[in-house]
Order: C-alpha cells, then sequence, then structure tokens
C-alpha cells in the first residue's frame, strides 16, 4: 500500500516471500550462529526492491541457539525500536 516502514525485523529468514518493498527504510535480519550445520538463507541486497532507498543489516547473535533466539532477538528488537522511536521530532 506504499505504507511507510521505518524497521522491518526478519528473525532467522528461511526464504523471503518476494523482495522487500522500497517503502521499508531498513531491514534488519536478527539470526542464530552459534549452530555451525544450521543453514542460513544468504543474505543479499537482491533481497530489496531498491537497495538505494531500504537499508539491510544482518544482526547474527553468536552466543544464542536457535530455541532462545525469539527471546534474545526481542531484546536486540526492543533496544533498536526505542532508538528509532527515540529519534522521531
Amino acid at each position: 500500500s506504499g505504507i511507510a516502514v521505518r524497521v522491518l525485523f526478519l528473525l532467522d529468514p528461511a526464504v523471503l516471500p518476494g523482495r522487500v518493498p522500497d517503502n521499508v527504510a531498513s531491514t534488519v535480519v536478527v539470526r542464530s550462529s552459534s549452530l555451525v550445520l544450521w543453514p542460513h538463507t544468504t543474505v543479499t541486497k537482491g533481497w530489496l526492491a531498491d537497495p538505494e532507498k531500504t537499508r539491510l543489516e544482518v544482526m547474527d547473535l553468536p552466543m544464542t541457539s536457535h530455541t532462545y533466539l525469539p527471546y534474545e532477538a526481542s531484546v536486540v528488537i526492543r533496544a533498536r525500536v526505542g532508538e528509532d522511536l527515540g529519534s522521531r521530532p
């Protein structure tokens, strides 16, 4: 719908159904990297409809198992959203 989205968080995505649209200002992929054998989706700017408009960041949480990733990610997400809201005029 073209509604502005400040931050889109993706939690250990296996696939992305399409590209992140250009109305998203920032996309953050949060994933666990504690299991070496756990297959990760390759994250590239090819996921973005317009890499000039959307920032892409990958956050690996190396000491977090896949089971505890939702809790650990919530800490990161809450901090990030707080920072983002604090920057509003």
